[in-house]
């Protein structure tokens, strides 16, 4: 199957049905995945410029991989995230109702 041909999708879809055709779809885009680079998962595209490599859903590709890697990881989906961690048992916030009016 040429993923790049809108002729062969198009058959491909009128011959499977959509379901299949998404289906089918997905597994190519997972399985055209070179790297993962700060959340972005880097594939080689087809294109009206050749073949480029597009970094995750961003909708932007470069013409080498290293630019790529450049855009995802000044784009970095990954984060550190700063969670309020529930209060540990017998710490002053987490007592409701402290001893002699305390």
């Amino acid at each position: 199957m040429n993923w790049d041909d809108p002729a062969a999708r198009a058959a491909l879809i009128e011959s499977v049905g959509v379901t299949e055709y998404n289906r089918l779809h997905a597994k190519h885009r997972d399985d055209s995945i070179v790297e993962t680079v700060c959340g972005h998962a880097i594939r080689p595209v087809g294109s009206r410029f050749g073949r480029l490599f597009m970094v995750g859903d961003t909708g932007t590709a470069y013409q080498t991989i290293e630019q790529a890697r450049d855009h995802a990881r000044a784009n970095p989906l990954i984060k550190a995230s700063i969670s309020n961690p529930p209060n540990p048992p017998g710490s002053k916030a987490s007592i409701s109702n402290p001893p002699n009016g305390d």
